[in-house]
């Protein structure tokens, strides 16, 4: 009886923080939509290029323009997902809607093993200390924030999160891997490549735990998807990893490109950033912590939870990012601290530490969950600012002035808009990415590429060229949108590049000025050279 009361009450934490998560989410979504009339609008602009990328797989193409091949995405599977989203026509809803499914899934995982950490058989009832130690760790996990972001980030924590939970059922339950184990193994280097870390970690305990061929098998399983993702990118002529993580990780393309002295350097910078940054710290401490744990005990038997969600800690302290929104790292974090509440189960529930041990799990999750607690705050504010900057030059590019464009902030620009884009950064251009590479930006290969694209004009941020822009090109317009704390970039510069259209470009700028948003200003200039 006592084992069905323990069970009946751990179920019902559970759906309490489905609740508590989905509440959280209806709220900010509402404020989202009061802030930006009646329009959701994600915290930033890069799930739109996921958006854009995944309208054209509908239509059979790999890319932001039709008829170029580019690989823009992060991710492998997350645009796929994204296109059965827009098949069953959920438009711009649907990575929120996938989002809350996944983070959902993850904090029932979450609230499980917090229940076992913090009750005994004799003592589990639904005490409000548990509910707030609850919430703190929600903000770990980023359980609000994180989906608006529209990114494949809140999937990957669950993946993650399923990985160490299934490594604790088959370590504690001393039975084969099972499903949940498996696919999580599987989902997380397909929907981010730094997830390779953890599957590996992973798959290397159930190999010690004497299921080599099902180790074998999942590892061949990923290989396999891998290996057609790489011949697939090949055959389209491009690099075998998508050009946001060559750009963005210069270890990954120095690596893509065969270069071990580059790669080596990359990875001794990454390590100086990674010890400047405060996740950082937290992540090698709760590394140590975990193998600290897990020597400690009696048994061996979480060994598995803590070696594998030590290692992938430290390769992400190696060759992982940090920050931006809190993204990048927070997927170690929420395994990790799903790791702790695992592993140090056995020390939690002990008879002189159980009424205390909320008390220090509420501790160790506020020192982590600041940074996400801030971001949580500053989620409408960042979707407002994409709704006045990104989603007006949208608006300016497919309904004022449908003409060939460049940009280097790829999102909004390309979703919805069959014309064509030019990106100067480099994630929907190839021949852009490798110019970068090689060169940084040049006016001459600038000039070059937009007359040979037909490009009309540019709306760019003109802190990111240094004064490397054409000095033919003409500062025709500023959009402006009002000063904040968030890291955003201020007023976009907008360009005629082609003298042809100048009166036309003009004029669109005119009628387009006195529609923008009540904080957002349009400023036409004669010609700011």
């Amino acid at each position: 009886m006592t084992s069905v009361s323990y069970s009946t009450n751990r179920i019902l934490f559970q759906r309490a923080a489905v609740a508590m998560t989905v509440i959280g989410l209806i709220i900010m979504v509402a404020v989202i939509l009061s802030k930006n009339d009646g329009m959701l609008v994600y915290s930033l602009d890069d799930p739109y290029i996921h958006l854009s990328l995944a309208e054209n797989l509908l239509r059979g193409h790999y890319g932001i323009n039709l008829g170029e091949t580019a690989s823009p995405s992060s991710s492998i599977l997350y645009p796929f997902v994204l296109a059965l989203g827009l098949g069953a026509q959920l438009g711009t809803y649907a990575p929120l809607i996938i989002n809350i499914v996944a983070m959902c899934a993850a904090i029932w995982l979450l609230a499980g093993r917090l229940f076992d950490a913090t009750a005994s058989e004799t003592d589990h009832t639904q005490s409000p200390l548990r509910f707030l130690t609850l919430l703190t760790l929600m903000f770990t996990f980023s359980a609000v924030a994180l989906p608006l972001t529209g990114m494949e980030h809140s999937l990957h924590v669950l993946a993650s999160v399923m990985v160490i939970v299934g490594l604790a059922d088959m370590a504690s339950q001393k039975q084969a891997p099972n499903w949940m184990l498996i696919a999580g193994i599987i989902l997380c280097p397909l929907l981010r490549f730094e997830g390779l870390a953890l599957s590996g970690a992973a798959l290397l305990m159930i190999a010690l735990y004497g299921y080599w061929t099902r180790a074998i098998l999942t590892g061949g399983v990923i290989v396999a998807f891998i290996a057609v993702y790489i011949a697939a990118m090949t055959s389209l002529g491009l690099p075998p990893l998508p050009s946001s993580v060559m750009v963005k990780s210069s270890a990954s393309a120095a690596a893509a490109d065969s270069n071990m002295t580059s790669m080596v350097q990359s990875i001794i910078d990454n390590l100086a950033r990674a010890f400047t940054h405060r996740q950082a710290m937290f992540v090698a401490g709760f590394s140590a912590v975990l193998l600290l744990g897990a020597v400690l005990q009696s048994t061996r038997a979480m060994w598995p939870v803590a070696i594998a969600a030590a290692l992938a800690g430290a390769a992400h302290i190696v060759a992982g990012r940090w920050g931006w929104f809190g993204r990048y790292e927070v997927y170690v974090l929420a395994f990790q601290i799903t790791a702790i509440l695992i592993v140090f189960r056995p020390m939690l529930t002990a008879p002189n530490v159980i009424r205390i041990a909320p008390v220090i799990l509420i501790a160790i999750g506020i020192l982590t969950a600041k940074p996400y607690i801030s971001v949580t705050k500053n989620t409408p504010a960042a979707a407002h600012w994409v709704y006045g900057q990104q989603f007006q030059m949208h608006r300016f590019a497919t309904e004022y002035f449908p003409k060939a464009v460049a940009v280097n902030d790829l999102g909004w620009v390309s979703y919805d808009n069959d014309t064509y884009v030019l990106d100067l950064w480099g994630l929907g251009s190839e021949q852009v990415r490798k110019l970068r590479a090689e060169v940084g930006h040049q006016p001459e290969w600038i000039t070059e590429l937009t007359r040979e694209h037909g490009v009309v004009y540019a709306m760019v941020y003109d802190q990111w060229y240094f004064g490397n822009l054409p000095p033919e090109w003409c500062r025709i317009g500023t959009l402006s949108t009002p000063a904040t704390d968030l890291e955003f970039i201020g007023d976009v510069s907008i360009y005629l590049v082609d003298e042809s259209h100048g009166s036309d470009l003009r004029d669109a700028l005119n009628q387009f000025a006195p529609t923008v948003p009540q904080n957002v200003t349009v400023t036409v200039h004669d010609c700011v050279s």
